[in-house]
């Protein structure tokens, strides 16, 4: 049985992490340098329309990558919050840990502002008050041109549940967060 070596692994990291290195090395027009020119960093809140008597919202994270000028990907984690009436008016709410991923495009920019459209998918994780998985796909405007941009965006999501008693959410979402 062969054993596992540390030192190849080590080295086809080293191999495999060059090229990021390198190109991180490069600076851009901006001052800035190219890796960090490249890397897609969003901290954002979003709320959705009600759908059979629940509310969503989000607390996300989105971080990624631009392979090419127009195109990224990015990974998704959040915490979304399902708030709906129960018997009795009393108010109710359930707690979904989400992780997934997506893929965005630049459809046009210049002077400080862009607009992108996304697609994305998420799942709950864990022990979640409402299983499921979101798919979301939303035009979103960034403006800003000192480095920080602010992100607006409104789309649609689809919630796939697997939780008894909660049925399935579709409604149109927006968004507001901040980033790189």
């Amino acid at each position: 049985m062969k054993r596992f070596s540390f030192t190849k692994l080590t080295v086809a990291c080293a191999f495999l992490f060059a090229p990021l290195a390198a190109s991180a090395q490069t600076v851009s027009g901006t001052g800035r340098s190219a890796f960090v020119e490249k890397l897609v960093l969003e901290l954002g809140v979003g709320a959705g329309t009600s759908h059979d008597d629940v509310r969503p919202m989000e607390l996300f994270v989105n971080a990624g990558y631009r392979f090419i000028p127009r195109m990224y990907v990015f990974a998704h984690a959040g915490g979304m919050f399902g708030l709906g009436e129960k018997t009795g008016g009393t108010r109710a709410y359930t707690r979904t840990p989400l992780l997934g991923g997506g893929l965005g495009y630049t459809l046009c920019s210049g002077d400080g502002v862009a607009l992108d459209v996304r697609g994305s998918a998420a799942s709950s994780l864990g022990k979640a008050d409402w299983k499921g998985v979101a798919y979301d796909a939303g035009l979103f405007l960034r403006v800003g041109s000192c480095g920080y941009k602010f992100n607006i965006g409104l789309g649609y999501r689809h919630f796939n549940s697997r939780s008894a008693g909660i049925g399935n959410y579709n409604g149109l979402y927006a968004t507001l967060g901040i980033g790189l």
